[in-house]
C-alpha cells in the first residue's frame, strides 16, 4: 500500500488536489462504515417486528437503494456539489430519523418499512457513486477505502450491539457522523447555519444521555402482528437486546409464571420457584417431562434450548445429578438470573452447568457422554446471516442426529419436543435415515421410536381432534424393551397426554408414518448442506420471487434506458461479479456457521476477512492489469481458490477434527484471505476500463445485481442446497473469465 501511494504522489495532480482527495476518501470510509452498521442494525430492528423471512425481503429491497443511487449520480451530477459539504451531517440525521420513524410509529407493514429504509441506502449510493466517478483514475484506492470502512463497520456494529444494544449504537453512530461532518464544514457556514448545526448536535448529544427511543415508546414492536404478546396482554419487566436477539420477559399476571420471548416469539415459561421442588411438581404433568422419566440411568443430561429453566427443574425431579443447560442465547440465562427473586436462580443450582453455545457445535466438541440429550422447542431461526442470508441452525439435520447418537451412552435416549407434525415428520425422516445407515431393518425401526402428543399444557387443552400438537419424539440406540414401553405408555396415560406410537403397547407407527410422509414438506431440506428445518413447504417462498422479480424488472428498465451510455458487455460484467460475489459470500457465511460455532461469529469473521483482504486486493489490482491481456487472471483465481476453500470446508464436515475455537477461527481466516484478496480485484479492474461518465451507471448495475445475488443464493440454497449455490457462484466467475474478450468492455 505504501508503494502504491508513493507512485501516485509522483503525479503533480495528486499534490494539487491532495486536501480534497483526503476529504473524498474520508467520506468514502465513513459512508461505507456507517451503511454496513445501519444495515446490520436494521436486521436486528426488523427481526423483532417481522417474521424472519420478511426481514430478509425488507433488507433486500432497502439495499437496492445503493444501486439506484448510482443511477441518480449519473442523472443529477450537479446535486453532488450541493450535498458534498453536508454529506456526513445529512447521513447522521437520516439514520436517526429513519430509525425514529420505524421505532415510534405503530406497525405499518412491509411496503412502508421497505420504502423508508431505502432512503439512507439511496443517499449512500448516490454519494459513493459520485465519488467513484469523480476519482475515476483512482478507483482501486477508493474501493480499498470502501471495503476497509465496511469491514470495520461490520465488526464494530456487532461489538457495540453486544455491549450497548442496537438503539444506543445507532444513536452514537448518528452523533459521530454529525460531529465529524460539522467539524469539516463549520468554518464554511454563515452564523445562522452554525447555530442550527449546534442545536442539532445538542439534540443528538442529549439523546445519548437521555434517550428518546425508550422501550415504552417502541410502538412498532408493541403493535406488530408478528409478536406473541401485545402491550395489553402483559408488561415487559426485563429486556435485553444484542446482536443475536432481543430477550423480553412479560408479566401476564398469571401468578406462577412469567413468559420469556426471543425476538417477539419463541415463548418459554419461567416458573415461580423458591428452591423446593415440590412447589413445581406440576411440571410432571407436561409431555416434556416424559423425556426425563424413561432412561435407565440418570446421571448426566444435556438440555439444548434450556429457555426459562423448566426442563432443568424436570431433570432434577427425575433424579439427574449432572445437568448441562445449553442455550445459544445468553439473554435467556441473564433474564432468569436477573429475576432470581421469582425464579430461584434455577441455573445456579448445584449440579447445573450453563453453556452459551450452538448446540450442534457443542455436541461435536464435548467429550462428555449422556444418558439423555433433550432438544426443547429450539426455534431461534432468524437472521443468522444478519440480513445477508436465510441462514438456519444445524441442530436438526440428518448429520446432527448422528452427532447426538455418538455422544449418547449405550442405554441413552435422544428426545425432541417439537411444535407440530411437520417438524415431527422431518425429524422422524432423519431418524429413519440414521437407523437405515446403521443397518437396522425397516420393519424394526419402529421399536427404536416413541411419539407422544400433547393433549394439554398445564391443564389448558391444546390439541384439536385429529391434530398433533407439541409432540415428544423419543429415539433410542437400541430397541425399547417391553418394560420401558409399558412404563412410557402408562406415564403418558397418567398425565392425560396422547400416545401416538409406543412400541408393543400402542404400535401405530405405520399409520403415523403414512400420515407424516403424506405431508407436503421438503424432507431434503434437512441436511448440513441444506439446513432449512423451518422451511416447511415445497417450492421457493413467494417473498423471494417478489424480490427477484422487482430487481430484475428494475435492472432491465435501467439497462434499456442507459444502453447507449454503457456497453452491454460492461453491464454483463458488473452484473456477473455482483451475483457471483454474493453467491460465494452468502454460502461461505452459511457453511462456516457450524465450524465457527455461532452465526454471529461466522458473519463477522467471514465478512470482515473477505472485505479487508478484498480491499488490499483492490489496492494491488493495478499490478495485475496489462492492456495486452484479453482476460483478467484474478477472475480465474477467485473461482479456483473458492473451490479449494469449499473442499476444505467439506472435509471438516466429514471429519471429526477436535480443534479449539481459536484454532478453527485462525484456520478459517487463513483460508479466506487469498479468496478475498483476489475477489476484491475484478470490480476496480472493470471500473478502470470505463469512461468517467459510465462509472456511476456501472456502480448502479453492480449494486442492483449484488442484491439479486443474495436472493438467488437464498433460492438455490433452499431448493437445491448450499453446494450447488457455491458451484453456481464459481461457474459465474469461470464464465466471466472465459468470455471476457467477447464482452468488449
Amino acid at each position: 500500500m505504501q508503494e502504491l501511494i508513493l507512485n501516485i504522489k509522483k503525479k503533480s495532480v495528486f499534490v494539487k488536489l491532495q486536501p480534497e482527495l483526503i476529504k473524498d476518501l474520508s467520506l468514502t470510509f465513513f459512508f461505507a462504515f456507517s451503511m454496513i452498521m445501519f444495515e446490520i442494525f436494521l436486521t436486528r430492528l426488523f427481526a423483532v417486528i417481522f417474521d424472519y423471512n420478511y426481514v430478509f425481503l425488507v433488507i433486500s429491497l432497502a439495499t437496492l437503494g445503493i444501486g439506484i443511487g448510482g443511477y441518480f449520480a449519473y442523472q443529477f451530477p450537479i446535486l453532488f456539489r450541493s450535498l458534498y459539504p453536508f454529506a456526513l451531517c445529512g447521513q447522521g440525521v437520516l439514520l436517526i430519523g429513519v430509525t425514529s420513524l420505524i421505532y415510534l410509529t405503530p406497525f405499518q407493514g412491509i411496503t412502508f418499512y421497505s420504502i423508508l429504509s431505502t432512503v439512507p441506502f439511496l443517499f449512500t449510493g448516490y454519494i459513493l457513486a459520485s465519488i467513484f466517478q469523480k476519482l475515476h483514475t483512482k478507483v482501486h484506492v477508493v474501493y480499498f477505502i470502501d471495503l476497509v470502512g465496511a469491514s470495520l463497520g461490520a465488526s464494530l456494529a456487532i461489538l457495540l450491539m453486544n455491549h450497548l444494544s442496537p438503539i444506543p449504537m445507532i444513536s452514537m453512530l448518528s452523533l459521530a457522523l454529525f460531529l465529524v461532518g460539522s467539524i469539516l464544514v463549520f468554518t464554511q457556514l454563515k452564523k445562522a447555519a452554525k447555530v442550527m448545526l449546534i442545536m442539532i448536535l445538542a439534540l443528538l448529544m442529549i439523546n445519548i444521555f437521555s434517550p428518546f427511543l425508550t422501550t415504552e415508546r417502541f410502538l412498532s414492536y408493541q403493535t406488530s402482528p408478528y409478536t406473541t404478546f401485545s402491550e395489553l396482554e402483559g408488561n415487559i419487566i426485563y429486556s435485553e437486546w444484542d446482536s443475536f436477539s432481543r430477550t423480553d420477559v412479560y408479566d401476564a399476571k398469571d401468578g406462577d409464571f412469567l413468559y420469556m420471548t426471543i425476538d417477539g416469539g419463541a415463548v418459554s415459561s419461567i416458573s415461580r420457584f423458591d428452591g423446593d421442588l415440590n412447589t413445581v411438581d406440576y411440571l410432571q404433568m407436561n409431555t416434556s417431562d416424559l423425556a426425563f422419566q424413561n432412561p435407565k440411568e440418570k446421571e448426566r443430561a444435556l438440555i439444548i434450548g434450556s429457555g426459562g429453566g423448566q426442563e432443568v427443574l424436570s431433570a432434577e425431579m427425575a433424579g439427574y445429578s449432572k445437568i448441562e443447560a445449553l442455550d445459544i442465547n445468553k439473554g435467556s440465562f441473564n433474564a432468569v438470573h436477573s429475576l432470581r427473586s421469582f425464579a430461584g436462580d434455577v441455573f445456579e443450582r448445584d449440579g447445573v452447568e450453563t453453556i452459551v453455545a450452538d448446540g450442534r457445535n457443542y455436541i461435536r466438541e464435548t467429550t462428555n457422554t449422556y444418558d439423555l440429550i433433550f432438544l426443547s422447542l429450539v426455534t431461534k431461526q432468524s437472521d443468522s446471516g444478519l440480513g445477508l442470508a436465510l441462514t438456519e441452525n444445524f441442530i436438526y439435520t440428518n448429520e446432527a442426529l448422528r452427532d447426538y447418537f455418538n455422544k449418547l451412552k449405550e442405554n441413552g435416549q435422544l428426545s425432541f419436543l417439537l411444535h407440530d407434525e411437520k417438524e415431527l415428520a422431518k425429524v422422524i425422516h432423519s431418524a429413519e435415515s440414521y437407523y437405515q445407515e446403521r443397518g437396522i431393518p425397516s420393519n424394526e425401526i419402529k421399536n427404536h421410536i416413541a411419539v407422544v402428543g400433547s393433549q394439554h399444557i398445564f391443564g389448558h387443552v391444546v390439541a384439536e381432534p385429529g391434530s398433533i400438537e407439541r409432540p415428544l419424539l423419543i429415539l433410542k440406540k437400541h430397541p425399547f424393551t417391553e418394560k420401558e414401553a409399558t412404563k412410557l405408555f402408562d406415564s403418558a396415560a397418567n398425565i392425560a397426554q396422547l400416545p401416538l406410537h409406543v412400541p408393543y403397547r400402542f404400535d401405530h407407527y405405520k399409520d403415523l408414518a403414512n400420515r407424516l410422509h403424506d405431508t407436503a414438506i421438503p424432507f431434503k431440506a434437512n441436511r448440513d448442506a441444506q439446513p432449512f428445518f423451518f422451511h416447511k413447504n415445497d417450492g421457493i417462498p413467494s417473498f423471494l420471487w417478489i424480490g427477484l422479480i422487482l430487481i430484475s424488472l428494475g435492472t432491465s428498465v435501467m439497462s434499456l434506458i442507459y444502453r447507449k451510455q454503457v456497453p452491454v458487455g460492461s453491464m454483463v460484467y458488473f452484473s456477473g461479479i455482483g451475483i457471483g460475489f454474493m453467491l460465494i459470500q452468502v454460502t461461505l457465511i452459511q457453511r462456516l456457521t457450524l465450524p465457527l460455532g455461532h452465526p454471529t461469529w461466522a458473519f463477522v469473521i467471514v465478512l470482515t476477512t473477505l472485505l479487508i483482504s478484498g480491499g488490499i486486493g483492490s489496492a494491488y489490482s493495478t499490478k495485475w492489469k496489462r492492456e495486452e491481456d484479453r482476460r483478467f487472471v484474478p477472475i480465474l483465481l477467485v473461482a479456483f481458490l473458492t473451490s479449494v476453500v469449499y473442499l476444505l470446508i467439506h472435509f471438516y464436515y466429514q471429519s471429526e477434527l477436535a480443534l479449539s475455537t481459536f484454532q478453527r477461527t485462525l484456520l478459517v481466516i487463513t483460508m479466506l484471505i487469498p479468496v478475498g484478496f483476489f475477489i476484491g480485484m475484478p470490480f476496480p479492474y472493470g471500473m478502470s476500463r470505463l469512461k468517467k461518465h459510465q462509472i456511476s451507471i456501472s456502480w448502479g448495475i453492480n449494486g442492483l445485481m449484488t442484491v439479486a445475488g443474495s436472493i438467488v443464493a437464498a433460492m438455490l440454497s433452499l431448493t437445491f442446497g448450499m453446494n450447488l449455490t457455491i458451484i453456481v457462484g464459481i461457474v459465474v466467475y469461470l464464465l466471466l473469465f472465459i468470455f471476457q474478450p467477447l464482452l468488449k468492455m
